[in-house]
Order: C-alpha cells, then sequence, then structure tokens
C-alpha cells in the first residue's frame, strides 16, 4: 500500500536512534505534504512479479509517491530529474506543488525540467535556461521578461499569446526551421547565436551562481543508518507481503503442488505391501526364500523416484519470480537502502516457508494415498522430500541469478536436473556407468536423496520374520573407499548432504547476487 511504502523506506533511510513512534510521524507528515493522506490504505498497483497486474496509483499519484518515500528521511538536499515527463499538466502542476511544499520546510531542491509551463516555473526561487549545452540565463523567473529584452530577443506581438516560459524556450532552441510568422524575427536560429548569446550573458553577469539564493536552515540528523537487524526485519515483512499478495505465488505454485500430490497419489493409491506374490496352488507350501518376489519394492522406489523428480522440477515454475526479483534488487541496491546478505536471508526465510508448505502439501497428500512409507517412517520422508524440495529451490535461484536472462537461467537448471536424473542410482545403476563419469554422481543432490529415502521406506521391514527391507536397500545404499576402509552412508549422512548441497546453491546465490547484479542507472 501506499503506507507501506513509504514505512518501506523510512525503516531503511532514518536513523537507527529514532523510534517508531518518530519514523510513523514521518510518514504520515510526508504523505500529507504530498497529498496522499487520503490514500495511505491504497495499492499502489502496477505489475507484480509473474506477470500479473493490478490497478492502483494514476502517474502524477505515483510520482508524488516517489518523492514522499525519497524524503522521508529528511535529506538536506534533493535532486530530481525530470519529475513531471510523462504526466499530464495537472498531474503535473500537483507533482511541483508537492516538491515546492518540500522547499518551504526548508529542503534544498534542484530538479531538471523540460518544457515546463508557466504556472510550474513560477514556483521556483531560481531558474537556468541551457542552451546546446551553454548557460544562458540564471537567476529568479520574475527576471525572465528583462532578460529577454536586454538580449533582444522580446518579441510584442508574441507576448500576447504565449506565455515567456515558451518564448524563452522557442528563441534558445536551434537546429530546426523557425518560420517567422510563428516564431517570429526576435529568435535564435544557429548555433552560433548561442554561443554569442552565452557569452553575452557571462560578461553581463560575471559574478552569477547557483548559491545566490538565500534559504532558511536545514535541520537534519547526521546518525548513522540502520544496521542489520533492522533492514533484515524491515526487507523480512517486505518479502512476506509481497508473497501472501502475490497471486502468482500462491495460485500458480501452491495449486500446482496441490495438484501434484493428489495426481500422484491416486494413480499409485494403495500400493502393495508384501515383498512375495500371493502363494497360489502348491506354492503355498514352499518355504519363504522359494516364494517368488513381488515386484512392490522396485514399484514403490519407481514412486519415490517420480516424488523426488516432481519435488526437482516444479521449483521451475518460479523462475520468473526469480528473474524479477533479481531485477527489483537490482534497481533498490544503486540507492543504497540495504546490503546484499540482509536481503539474501529475508528472500532466503520467505522461500522456505513457501517451499516447506508446497513440499508438505504434495508429498503428504502423494504419501498418504500411496501408503508411504512401508517402515511407518512418515516424517523422516517428508522431511527428505521437502529438504530435496528447498534444495531445487535454492538451485532454480542460484540459476536465476547467475544467468544473463531467463532463457539461459531454465537451460542452466534443466541440465543439472538432467544429470541428476541420470546419476539418482535409480533408473541406471551407478556400478555400470563408466569410471570416467561415474564421479558426477557426487554433485547431484538427488543421488543422496534417492538413498536416503529408500532407506527409510524399507528399513526394519520384515516379511513373515525375515528381513526383506535390509535386501531392498541394499542395492542403494552409497559406499565409498577411504584408504583401505570401506565406509557406508545411511539416511542420516545423506539428509546432512543434501542440507549442505542447499547451503552451497545459496552461498553460490548469494555471490550471485552481491557481485553480478550491478544497476546500469
Amino acid at each position: 500500500t501506499v503506507g507501506e511504502t513509504v514505512e518501506f523506506y523510512a525503516d531503511l533511510t532514518m536513523p537507527k536512534q529514532v523510534p517508531k513512534k518518530m519514523r510513523q510521524k514521518a510518514v504520515s507528515e510526508r504523505l500529507q505534504s504530498v497529498g496522499l493522506a487520503d490514500k495511505e490504505a491504497k495499492f499502489v498497483g502496477g505489475r507484480l512479479p509473474g506477470g500479473f497486474s493490478i490497478r492502483g496509483l494514476s502517474g502524477g499519484e505515483r510520482r508524488r509517491l516517489n518523492i514522499a518515500a525519497g524524503v522521508v528521511h529528511s535529506p538536506p538536499l534533493v535532486f530530481l530529474d525530470e519529475p513531471t515527463s510523462g504526466l499530464d499538466a495537472f498531474s503535473a502542476l500537483c507533482v511541483m506543488e508537492s516538491i515546492r511544499a518540500l522547499a518551504r520546510a526548508g529542503h534544498v531542491v534542484a530538479c531538471t525540467i523540460h518544457q515546463p509551463r508557466q504556472a510550474i516555473v513560477a514556483m521556483f526561487d531560481k531558474v537556468l535556461f541551457l542552451a546546446c549545452g551553454h548557460l544562458v540565463y540564471n537567476g529568479a523567473p520574475s527576471g525572465l521578461k528583462d532578460w529577454l529584452m536586454s538580449s533582444k530577443l522580446w518579441d510584442q506581438d508574441r507576448a500576447l499569446t504565449t506565455s515567456i516560459t515558451d518564448m524563452v524556450l522557442d528563441c534558445i532552441t536551434v537546429g530546426f526551421e523557425k518560420p517567422p510568422h510563428i516564431y517570429g524575427m526576435h529568435t535564435l536560429r544557429v548555433e552560433k547565436d548561442v554561443e554569442e548569446l552565452a557569452e553575452a550573458y557571462n560578461r553581463s553577469a560575471p559574478k552569477a551562481h547557483l548559491g545566490g539564493t538565500s534559504l532558511p536552515p536545514v535541520s537534519r540528523l547526521v546518525h548513522e543508518r540502520p544496521g542489520f537487524v533492522r533492514q533484515y526485519c524491515t526487507l523480512q515483512r517486505q518479502q512476506l507481503r509481497s508473497t501472501l499478495r502475490s497471486p502468482g505465488t500462491l495460485a500458480a505454485r501452491v495449486g500446482l503442488h496441490l495438484l501434484t500430490g493428489i495426481l500422484m497419489g491416486c494413480v499409485y493409491y494403495d500400493m502393495e505391501l508384501s515383498y512375495i506374490q500371493k502363494p497360489t496352488g502348491l506354492r503355498r507350501v514352499l518355504p519363504l526364500p522359494l516364494q517368488p518376489h513381488s515386484s512392490m519394492p522396485e514399484n514403490r522406489v519407481g514412486v519415490l523416484f517420480l516424488m523426488a523428480l516432481a519435488q526437482t522440477v516444479t521449483p521451475n515454475c518460479a523462475m520468473p519470480f526469480f528473474i524479477d526479483d533479481r531485477q527489483y534488487y537490482t534497481k533498490e541496491s544503486a540507492a543504497r537502502l540495504y546490503g546484499a546478505l540482509p536481503y539474501h536471508l529475508a528472500n532466503a526465510v520467505s522461500e522456505a516457508v513457501v517451499c516447506a508448505i508446497n513440499g508438505v502439501l504434495a508429498s503428504g497428500i502423494a504419501t498418504y494415498l500411496a501408503g508411504l512409507p512401508l517402515s511407518g517412517q512418515w516424517f523422516s520422508t517428508m522431511a527428505f522430500l521437502v529438504s530435496h524440495h528447498m534444495c531445487s529451490s535454492a538451485l532454480v535461484q542460484m540459476c536465476a541469478r547467475l544467468a544473463p536472462n531467463q532463457d539461459v537461467a531454465f537451460v542452466l537448471s534443466a541440465g543439472y536436473i538432467i544429470v541428476c536424473m541420470l546419476f539418482a542410482n535409480i533408473v541406471v545403476k551407478v556400478c555400470t556407468v563408466t569410471p570416467y563419469l561415474a564421479w558426477i554422481r557426487w554433485g547431484t543432490f538427488m543421488y543422496f536423496s534417492m538413498a536416503g529415502l529408500i532407506e527409510v521406506e524399507f528399513q526394519d521391514t520384515m516379511e513373515q520374520g525375515y528381513p526383506a527391507g535390509e535386501r531392498a536397500i541394499e542395492g542403494f545404499l552409497i559406499h565409498y573407499d577411504y584408504g583401505d576402509e570401506t565406509y557406508t552412508l545411511h539416511k542420516e549422512s545423506c539428509f546432512l548432504i543434501v542440507w549442505c548441497f542447499y547451503t552451497l546453491f545459496s552461498s553460490i546465490g548469494f555471490l550471485a547476487l552481491k557481485f553480478g547484479s550491478k544497476s546500469q542507472v
């Protein structure tokens, strides 16, 4: 909203010693000064991450809001670059009235403005006119007529139908044809005329300078800006607001995971529980080791792989959000509102909340309907799948920050996911891969996620007193040699390694954000 926007800038720019009540008072005063006090609870509007748009303030109101946000911390000097560009005449006048109020409150305001109307020029204490890079006038707006007359540019006939400001602009603008019946006879036509006018002005006013106007004293606080903690808390509130109010985040992402969970749960509803086929005929008298085995272990492993793969792929639907997020950070960091670390942490916490909700939603529904896990360790299965989903989200966000555009980011993310599928030790056993490529498995987090998930699925499961679960697990355990010893990674180690991958992806994403997101302003 309008009020939240100015409050956001107040929290990040006002000195850390200023109490909350004073910051809120400053927000109200700034909104009052720019004429937006009655719109404090209104949405700003515009384009949201993901391409959604909502209606809000008009163009002139947004410009005034920008001014209020930029001066909420009472800066002694304010530079404005074309504050009225793109606005209609009335909106431009409203914006300049807000700027004039700032000047009367003790701020030194300097702004560039093109094609101003007479009422706007009259608001300034001092104006400078430039033509072809030369200073041709510097003084009060009330002195423009005398300057035109002394420069022999005054046209009495045009003065009857044209404002003084328009007459000045028409006179000093060169480089195009100027018909006498439109522009009169007293005007500049070539750049040489401008140079002569500038030289004549400099001779007649050699002591003219920008600081001639007496301005009221400016009171300001010279303390440091807020530190890391307040930056993080402010950014965290902003991230949660953006997440909860963005229909793309809630509807698209949460809806996709809900649909995925229901679809997978219905397809694999109530899976088989026995390791052996149901005996018929003479097979009933055979001992357990001779009973024909069922496809239950392979089926459950396949379902776990598909669930993990779904949790790996679905974060890619948030790629546009991550790309937009990087662009917003680039713009705001140019103003040095906050550091990269508090922004990254706030973003990571918000994304972790969304991933946890989505992961629990999709995995919880699918595992419940399919009857997973066989061991009954449901919370362990959920912990693996949610952690795997968060790791995948960190991967996609890292690609979005490393890549120059969205297309390249998709290629990086999809390429890594394909490598994960190849070396997950499910479709093809890693032991059958050529040794020259087998080492790649150590760089894929799905390899460890699947090993941990399968161990949780079948751990301590029995078939008529026989530890059939241990036999199902054996083919998926991760073994590695260190010296003369062979070690095995169990579910606890695999879970920890998945989080190490998350930390790695998140750290690379932070470095890309800090050093790769450079503003072009």
